[in-house]
C-alpha cells in the first residue's frame, strides 16, 4: 500500500494492478543489478559463417537493414546512401477485443525510413516471418517518414451524432503534419481496425514532438500540441473533443522558440486554487526552455509565457529527448549522450504566493552517459531507462539516487572491414524499448532492425 501511485506509473500496459506493476518494476531492476555484459566473441555478418544470422524486425529490406548500420557507424560507408533504419515502435493502450482470443496481445505500432507508420498485430508477430503481420497506414497520404507518435488514454468517448469516437494516437510526420488514428472492432469483435480519422498540415517543417496539455480545468480536458523543426508550437484545440467531432482542422499558434525545436515534453501542477500547465521544449541550441501558462491567463488554454531557459549540458548540442515523470521530474538529453535529471519547484516551493512561478533546478548531472546522441528515454516506476549512440546498450538509471544499475547489450556487433584492411565490431543504437508486465519480458529494437527478447528471470542465486 505504501508503494501507492506514484511508484507505479511509467510505460505500462492497461489494466495492470499495481502489485502486477510492482512485480514488473521489480524484476526489471533485479534484471540490471544482475546483468553481465554479454559475450562478445560471438558475432554476426556474412563473412563470419554463423549458422544463426541475427533476427530483424523484416519491415525494411535486408540490405536496408544491413544499411543501416552505418548511419551509427558513418566513417566506416563506403557511399553517401545510407537508410535510417527505424525510429521506434509503441505497444497500444488498447483493451482486448470482447470476442479476442485467450493468447491476445496488444497491437505494436513501427516508426522508420518509410512512408507512414506500420502495425503489427501483436508483440509475437513481429518475431514471426508471416504475411499479413503488420498493416500499412498513411503511406499513400503524402506526409512521408512519420518522426512523433503520442497515445491516448483509453477512452470510449464518443460523439452520438456522429458516432465518431475518440483517437487512439496521433502521429506527426516529416512534411508538417499531424495525424489521428482511431481503432475500432472488426465486425467479429476479435481484432482492431485502424485509419486515419483527420490531418492538419500546420507546420512548414518536420513535427518532432508531440504532448498533451491539460486545459485550465484540470483534467476535465485535454488539448493536443505539436512542436517542429521550425520552432513553432501548435494547438489542436478540437483533436480531443467530442463535441467537436475530434476535428483536426484547426491549429492556433501557441508560441514559438528562436531555435528548431527537436523535443518536447508537458506536465501539471495542481494547487488548491489553480492549475499551471507546463511544456518544455529543447532546441537544436542545447536549450531547455520552461514555458507556462499562467493561472491569471486562465481564459486562453492556449497562451504561453516563457519562464525560463537553461542549458541540457555543458556542451553545445541538441536536446534530442525529453520526459516528465512524476510530474515533477524533467528528464533531458542530448545529441552528445549527456543526461540531465532536474527538479520542478517554485520559486519558494510554495505556489500560492508567488503566482504559480516555476523553476527548473538541477538535481542529477550524468554527462557521457552514452557515446552518441541519446534515442531513448523512458521509466518503468523509479528506473529510468536510456539509450542512444552506437554501443547498442540500454542503460538503467535510478530516479531516487541518480546512480546507474546496470547496462544491457542489445546488439552483439557486425564485423566491419574497410579498404586498408582495418576492422571494427559495430553496434547499431537502441531505438526503442517494450517493456511488458504480462509478458514478464522487455523487448528492444535497433536502428538496423536487431529485435531481442529479454525474459525477467527470478533466481536464488
Amino acid at each position: 500500500q505504501t508503494f501507492g501511485e506514484r511508484g507505479t506509473v511509467g510505460n505500462f500496459e492497461m489494466n495492470l494492478s499495481w502489485r502486477e506493476r510492482w512485480k514488473m518494476i521489480y524484476g526489471l531492476r533485479r534484471g540490471l543489478m544482475q546483468q553481465h555484459s554479454s559475450d562478445m566473441s560471438s558475432l554476426n555478418g556474412t563473412n563470419n559463417m554463423l549458422l544463426h544470422p541475427r533476427r530483424t524486425i523484416g519491415v525494411l529490406s535486408r540490405a536496408e537493414e544491413d544499411s543501416a548500420l552505418f548511419y551509427d557507424n558513418p566513417d566506416w560507408s563506403s557511399t553517401d546512401d545510407i537508410s535510417n533504419g527505424y525510429f521506434g515502435m509503441k505497444i497500444l493502450h488498447l483493451p482486448p477485443p470482447p470476442n479476442a482470443a485467450n493468447d491476445w496481445q496488444p497491437p505494436v505500432v513501427c516508426l522508420g525510413d518509410f512512408n507512414g507508420i506500420k502495425i503489427f498485430n501483436s508483440l509475437n508477430s513481429m518475431f514471426q516471418n508471416t504475411q499479413h503481420r503488420f498493416v500499412s497506414l498513411g503511406d499513400g497520404e503524402g506526409g512521408g517518414q512519420v518522426l512523433s507518435l503520442i497515445q491516448c488514454d483509453a477512452s470510449l468517448s464518443m460523439n452520438c451524432q456522429t458516432n465518431r469516437s475518440q483517437p487512439n494516437f496521433f502521429i506527426g510526420f516529416a512534411s508538417g503534419r499531424v495525424a489521428a488514428v482511431n481503432a475500432t472492432i472488426d465486425e467479429y469483435g476479435q481484432k482492431y481496425n485502424f485509419r486515419i480519422s483527420g490531418f492538419h498540415d500546420a507546420h512548414e517543417h518536420e513535427v518532432t514532438s508531440l504532448a498533451f496539455v491539460n486545459g485550465s480545468d484540470g483534467d476535465s480536458e485535454k488539448f493536443l500540441y505539436s512542436g517542429c523543426g521550425g520552432g513553432h508550437v501548435y494547438c489542436f484545440p478540437n483533436a480531443l473533443r467530442a463535441e467537436r467531432d475530434f476535428s483536426m482542422n484547426e491549429s492556433i499558434l501557441a508560441f514559438s522558440s528562436t531555435d528548431a525545436i527537436f523535443s518536447m515534453a508537458s506536465t501539471t501542477v495542481e494547487t488548491e486554487d489553480y492549475s499551471i500547465a507546463i511544456i518544455c521544449t529543447g532546441d537544436s541550441n542545447g536549450k531547455i526552455r520552461l514555458w507556462l501558462r499562467p493561472p491569471s491567463f486562465h481564459l486562453s488554454d492556449t497562451y504561453f509565457v516563457l519562464s525560463q531557459v537553461k542549458q541540457a549540458g555543458t556542451r553545445t548540442g541538441l536536446v534530442t529527448r525529453m520526459k516528465f515523470v512524476h510530474n515533477n521530474l524533467l528528464v533531458t538529453c542530448t545529441n552528445n549522450g549527456d543526461l540531465r535529471i532536474w527538479k520542478l519547484q517554485c520559486w519558494d516551493e510554495l505556489c500560492r504566493y508567488n503566482n504559480g512561478e516555476m523553476k527548473l533546478k538541477l538535481k542529477y548531472d550524468k554527462m557521457n552517459l552514452h557515446n552518441g546522441a541519446v534515442e531513448v528515454v523512458m521509466n518503468v516506476g523509479d528506473i529510468l531507462l536510456t539509450s542512444g549512440g552506437n554501443d547498442g546498450k540500454v542503460i538503467g538509471v535510478d530516479l531516487n539516487n541518480g546512480l546507474i544499475l546496470q547496462s544491457i547489450d542489445c546488439h552483439a556487433g557486425e564485423r566491419l572491414q574497410n579498404s586498408e584492411g582495418s576492422t571494427l565490431l559495430a553496434k547499431s543504437c537502441v531505438v526503442d524499448m517494450i517493456v511488458s508486465g504480462k509478458e514478464g519480458c522487455m523487448i528492444s529494437l535497433c536502428r538496423d532492425g536487431t529485435l531481442q527478447r529479454w525474459n525477467f528471470v527470478c533466481t536464488n542465486n
